[in-house]
């Protein structure tokens, strides 16, 4: 098996930079229309409604056992990060999901 050799990154190098950004912004648009997709269905905007209620992004995280309270705010972070995605790459179909996912649509 050939070993995989990991590339050292140079912060100062204009090259490496403008490399990133163009690495970056592939990612975010793929990432972005991939959402846009999902949310223009029912069932993509239920799927990540149901996620976000998992996550416990509409309510707060604390219980009464710290252990318990530590692992739903990681949860909560990853839901939130969802939620700034869902957000950036389509406003009006997120509070369409919001309303839909209350039951006020």
């Amino acid at each position: 098996m050939a070993e995989k050799k990991s590339k050292i990154y140079n912060a100062s190098d204009p090259e490496q930079i403008e490399e990133a950004k163009l690495v970056q912004k592939f990612e975010s648009s793929e990432k972005s229309k991939f959402i846009q997709m999902a949310m223009a269905t029912e069932g993509g905007r239920r799927f990540f409604y149901d996620i976000l209620v998992f996550c416990s992004s509409f309510n707060t995280p604390f219980t009464a056992d710290n252990n318990k309270t530590n692992f739903n705010c990681g949860k909560q972070t990853v839901g939130f990060m969802i939620i700034a995605d869902l957000q950036a790459s389509c406003p009006e179909e997120y509070l369409k999901m919001c309303a839909e996912g209350r039951g006020v649509a």
